[in-house]
C-alpha cells in the first residue's frame, strides 16, 4: 500500500493529467519515454534533459514528467507532452505497431518486422514521422539513450486512468540513492493554463478530519497556535510518534495522552532538550 504522501502525490498527478489532456486535447498530446543507457544518477540525467529541452525542445508546448527507476536501477522518464499539431491517434496503425514490437522481441529485425514498421510509420502524422527521424539524430548527442514517442492510444474517457496509472507507477518505486530527487515535474513555462491541483491540499475523509481535530486539541493543550509551535514544544518528529495515537486511539485514550503531555509541559519537561523520548513515553504510558 502507498504511504499517505505517495497517495497524495498519485492523486495530484492523476488530476493534473486529466486537466492537461482536457486543456490541450487528445489529438495534441503524445506519450514520450526516455531511457538512460549510461547508468547516470537522476540529477545528471536531468541536466542532460534540460540541456536538450533548451536547445531542441521548441516542439514541446508543455509537459508532465515522472522519474522511474528501471530494473537495472537506471533513471527512466515518462512524459506526457503537448504539441502544436494534430497527432492523429485514431488513424495510427496500432495493430501493426504492436505486432512489430512483438516480432522484434521474438525474432529480431526480420523482413516481417520491417514490413510492419513501414505500415505503422505510413499511418503516423507527417510531423510525428519527421520528429522520429530528428530524435534519432539529436538525442544521442545529449546522452539521453533510447526514446519512444507515440500518440495517446485510449479514448478521451480513459486517458486519465490509463496515463495517470502508468505515470504514477514510478512514484511508488523507491531507490535510496535517489532520495531528494524530483519525481514529478510540471513544465513551468506553460502550466498556469492547465494546472488543476497544487500539492497543498488535505483529504476530506473521516480519518483526515479526526487528524485535524486532534492536532487542534493538541495545540490548545500545549498553548500554541500553529504546527510550528507544536514542533517547538515536542520536537520535529512529533507527528511520527503520535501518528497512530492520533488516528487510532479512542476518545478516552486520547484524553489521557493529552493529560500526560499537558502535565509534562507544565513541569517544563519540554525545555530539557530531550523532547523526543518525552513524546514517546506519553504514548506508551
Amino acid at each position: 500500500m502507498p504511504s499517505g504522501a505517495e497517495a497524495k502525490s498519485a492523486y495530484h498527478l492523476r488530476l493534473n493529467v486529466a486537466a492537461f489532456v482536457n486543456h490541450w486535447g487528445r489529438n495534441r498530446c503524445l506519450f514520450f519515454t526516455l531511457t538512460d543507457e549510461d547508468n547516470l544518477h537522476p540529477t545528471q540525467f536531468a541536466r542532460r534533459w534540460n540541456h536538450y529541452l533548451r536547445r531542441h525542445g521548441a516542439w514541446i508546448v508543455s509537459f508532465i514528467r515522472v522519474l522511474e527507476p528501471q530494473r537495472q536501477g537506471r533513471p527512466h522518464y515518462h512524459l506526457l507532452v503537448a504539441v502544436p499539431w494534430d497527432t492523429r491517434p485514431d488513424t495510427f496503425d496500432w495493430e501493426a505497431f504492436d505486432q512489430c514490437q512483438e516480432e522484434r522481441r521474438q525474432n529480431g529485425p526480420t523482413a516481417r518486422f520491417r514490413e510492419l514498421r513501414a505500415r505503422y510509420k505510413a499511418s503516423a502524422a507527417p510531423e510525428l514521422f519527421a520528429l522520429w527521424s530528428l530524435l534519432r539524430k539529436v538525442l544521442p548527442r545529449y546522452g539521453l539513450g533510447r526514446a519512444e514517442l507515440l500518440p495517446l492510444r485510449k479514448g478521451k474517457e480513459a486517458i486519465s486512468e490509463y496515463v495517470g496509472k502508468y505515470l504514477e507507477a514510478g512514484l511508488q518505486l523507491r531507490k535510496h540513492s535517489w532520495k531528494g530527487c524530483r519525481r514529478v515535474e510540471f513544465d513551468r513555462r506553460a502550466k498556469t493554463g492547465w494546472i488543476a491541483c497544487s500539492r497543498v491540499f488535505a483529504w476530506h475523509s473521516p480519518n483526515a478530519k479526526t487528524w485535524r481535530k486532534r492536532v487542534g486539541e493538541l495545540g490548545r493543550t500545549l498553548g500554541v497556535e500553529d504546527m510550528a509551535g507544536i514542533r517547538d514544544k515536542l520536537g520535529r518528529r512529533w507527528a511520527y510518534y503520535l501518528r497512530e495515537t492520533i488516528t487510532l486511539s479512542d476518545d478516552a485514550d486520547w484524553s489521557l495522552v493529552l493529560a500526560v503531555l499537558c502535565a509534562a509541559d507544565q513541569a517544563g519537561a519540554y525545555s530539557s532538550g530531550d523532547r523526543r523520548f518525552m513524546v514517546r513515553d506519553a504514548v506508551t504510558k
